[in-house]
């Protein structure tokens, strides 16, 4: 058979074609064997890895540094929203709870407890409008629920000033409309708010111990490769790459304490008045609950017979809730709280004894000692503890991320400066050496 020629000429031109090829990568081969290897090659990896070491020490560390910085700003941004919602619970039980003592007179309802309710229904109602999120579906049911809770209670109000017994039930409806619709929502948000928050503690935990190990590497690898490169030369340090290693290892000094002190900063606040505010948001909660149930309990007349028991269980929650608060201030609470309590045992014995009207006075007594009045102290004196509390969280977490901003970029100039230093202390060797 006969090749033709064009056919020939291709194939000589393709083998010439992969030989230059593979002298090309031969040469390219032997061109890094003799960078890598021998004295300077030594000198060219020690150098390297010391470029390496302060670049990890100076970026790394800048990194975990933002890294910290913002889990704790996420951690702040979770808690105010988480804040916003559970005000909103409280507000919504004050509310419930001032709208059944109204009915526990016929007629017109006590002025000062029209307005309590209608500012509580506004200030929930803000709040709510200022947590929501257009994504998420339970925002508009709860404000839906919120507008036909409002209306049911009007209407129970109307009829209540008429005398009608068919007030009572309307507000039953509501009540049970509030406790199905809006609040338990409002609850898991609330939890879910604390858990963002406490993942983004825990990472920025995390990225503390990223900045410590991301320094000590970095800075042992830089070190170790001066050490090498002094050894191998049979020198001293040069004096660029000493001193900019030096820079380096103050102003990692200087961050690393700022680091720890944040780090600590921010584990007690968690620990501290970010748990503090959670119980004591539980404790306000769950009292007004109880007064919700009490005066409802009051209002149906023997026909809520459940009613004695869930004010058991709330109480009981805001026991637990206050003892877990763990702060001496605390303490103010429980007298006026268990004077609360004790009064509310002789209601409801009357109540219990038939005397439905000397149960509804013991219930709305207002004298020194009495039911309403202890109530009111355990409201204003948690309220108040509240605020300081809250104001104490808010500004430990300032404290604890505002100080790390202005320290990622003095890492990460100190670890190009140090490469640099790095780089340079290596080719003048290198330059001594031929």
């Amino acid at each position: 058979m006969v090749v033709p020629v064009v056919a020939r000429a291709g194939a000589v031109r393709a083998r010439g074609a992969g030989g230059e090829v593979r002298s090309y990568l031969a040469a390219l081969n032997r061109a890094r064997r003799a960078f890598l290897t021998g004295s300077p090659g030594r000198l060219r990896k020690l150098g390297a890895a010391g470029v390496a070491g302060a670049l990890l020490a100076g970026a790394g560390g800048a990194l975990a540094i933002a890294v910290m910085t913002s889990a704790l700003a996420r951690a702040d941004a979770a808690l105010e929203h988480r804040d916003l919602l559970q005000s909103a619970r409280v507000e919504l039980f004050r509310a419930d709870a001032n709208a059944a003592g109204a009915f526990l007179k016929g007629g017109l309802e006590p002025t000062d407890q029209r307005r309590q309710f209608l500012a509580s229904l506004s200030s929930a109602s803000g709040d709510v409008i200022r947590a929501a999120d257009p994504q998420d579906g339970r925002y508009v049911q709860v404000n839906r629920a919120l507008t036909e809770y409002a209306g049911l209670l009007e209407t129970a109000r109307s009829s209540n000033r008429q005398a009608l017994p068919v007030g009572a039930s309307y507000l039953q409806i509501g009540s049970g409309l509030l406790n199905r619709s809006v609040l338990p929502p409002l609850g898991a948000m609330a939890a879910e708010d604390t858990d963002r928050a406490d993942a983004a503690f825990t990472l920025a935990f995390w990225a503390a111990i990223g900045f410590v190990v991301c320094v000590l590497a970095g800075g042992a690898l830089l070190i170790w490769s001066q050490l090498q490169l002094a050894q191998l030369t049979r020198s001293v340090f040069t004096v660029p790459a000493a001193a900019t290693s030096a820079l380096l290892a103050v102003v990692t000094l200087v961050v690393l304490v700022a680091v720890v002190l944040s780090s600590r900063e921010a584990a007690s606040v968690r620990d501290g008045d970010v748990r503090r505010v959670a119980d004591l948001v539980e404790a306000r909660a769950s009292a007004f609950e109880a007064r919700a149930a009490e005066n409802l309990t009051l209002v149906a007349r023997g026909a809520r017979p459940e009613g004695e028991a869930q004010w058991g269980e709330a109480v009981q929650r805001v026991e637990t809730a206050v003892a877990d608060v763990r702060s001496g201030a605390a303490e103010q609470l429980f007298p006026s709280f268990r004077q609360y309590r004790d009064r509310h045992a002789e209601m409801h014995e009357a109540d219990v004894n038939g005397d439905w009207r000397q149960a509804v006075r013991l219930a709305t007594d207002r004298g020194s000692d009495g039911l309403a009045a202890s109530f009111a102290t355990f409201d204003a004196d948690s309220s108040a503890l509240l605020q300081q509390v809250s104001v104490g969280a808010g500004e430990g977490l300032q404290d604890a991320r505002g100080g790390l901003r202005q320290f990622t970029l003095a890492m990460v100039l100190a670890g190009v400066i140090a490469a640099g230093g790095a780089a340079f202390g290596s080719a003048r060797r290198l330059g001594e050496y031929r």
